[in-house]
């Protein structure tokens, strides 16, 4: 039975035979590259590449939740919130996610398996849209998998943020009969 790398691998392989003679080795400066760049937050685990892939990928999950609240700033935030994120889960689910971001923040990769040409910071939202339609409907375990763990670690991250409850009519944690300062030290108005 073939393991998830060795599928991975044949993939990419069977992706440069289809893709040979396409350009798509784009060196890509847009705004969002530029805004991910220009964080200065001592990211753990999250690389630069990793950053630049959610944060394209953010709106195309979140979709109608970010009208009010997509900004730069925002998806910033979500990306550290990530990033911090992913010190609570196991070792092994770390390894799968680390396969998946280069996977998906390779240009062959983002162009054969994921079906998005262009750079992330170019893709069109209809573009980002049906790749994360067709990984989750796909038959392929390996896709879906890879679709809500993506999916998972995106909304989490959402949620958490106090400014993202309002979109999603939630009240915030309930109120105990508790001082105010207690709430205070976790960032959370009484």
């Amino acid at each position: 039975m073939a393991t998830r790398r060795q599928i991975l691998k044949g993939t990419l392989l069977g992706g440069l035979v289809v893709v040979s003679g396409v350009s798509i080795w784009q060196w890509n400066l847009e705004e969002s590259q530029t805004v991910v760049e220009q964080d200065k937050y001592p990211y753990q685990y999250l690389t630069e590449d990793d950053r630049l892939v959610l944060f394209a990928l953010m709106p195309a999950f979140l979709g109608k939740a970010l009208d009010n609240l997509d900004s730069k700033e925002f998806r910033i935030n979500l990306l550290q919130q990530l990033d911090q994120a992913i010190d609570f889960i196991s070792q092994s689910s770390y390894d799968e996610l680390r396969q998946l971001l280069d996977l998906l923040a390779n240009q062959l990769g983002r162009a054969y398996v994921a079906g998005v040409w262009s750079s992330w910071s170019r893709a069109k939202p209809n573009e980002l849209a049906d790749f994360l339609n067709d990984w989750r409907t796909s038959f392929i375990t390996l896709l879906r998998s890879g679709y809500l763990g993506l999916h998972q670690l995106i909304f989490g991250a959402f949620y958490a943020q106090a400014k993202s409850w309002p979109a999603i009519d939630y009240p915030g944690p309930p109120k105990m009969k508790l001082e105010d300062s207690f709430y205070q030290q976790f960032d959370l108005q009484p």
